[in-house]
């Protein structure tokens, strides 16, 4: 869900640059970063049902590249965009970013060690 939502964002700021044209920088590594996203995520919402359909429970490393390099470019396709309207709200964004990062792995950390059988 989390990639198509991704897409769903991605399709509407592509838009939104194509109807009213665009001459920054800003801009153009906007669309730049949504041409490499939008393909990663197509690939991995349809990779997801894939593997949920064939109880696939391996993840293999190149799905975790597909999944960074997917939302990673949707990130700084969205900050590009935010930064293209208003930059203080893409500091914000990158801010909130990195605490979020902080609070998974936080969460993550207490996970495993609260359940050491389950360790990879």
């Amino acid at each position: 869900m989390i990639n198509v939502g991704l897409i769903v964002l991605g399709v509407y700021i592509l838009q939104a640059f194509i109807s009213t044209g665009v001459n920054d920088v800003a801009g153009r590594v906007a669309i730049i970063a949504w041409v490499v996203a939008l393909p990663q995520l197509a690939l991995l919402a349809v990779l997801s049902q894939v593997l949920t359909e064939y109880r696939y429970f391996s993840y293999p490393w190149y799905v975790g590249v597909a999944r960074g390099v997917g939302l990673f470019a949707a990130m700084i396709g969205f900050g590009a965009a935010l930064w293209r309207l208003w930059a203080p709200a893409t500091l914000i964004l990158a801010a909130s970013s990195v605490l979020a990062l902080f609070v998974y792995g936080f969460a993550y950390g207490r996970l495993i060690q609260e359940n050491p059988e389950d360790k990879p």
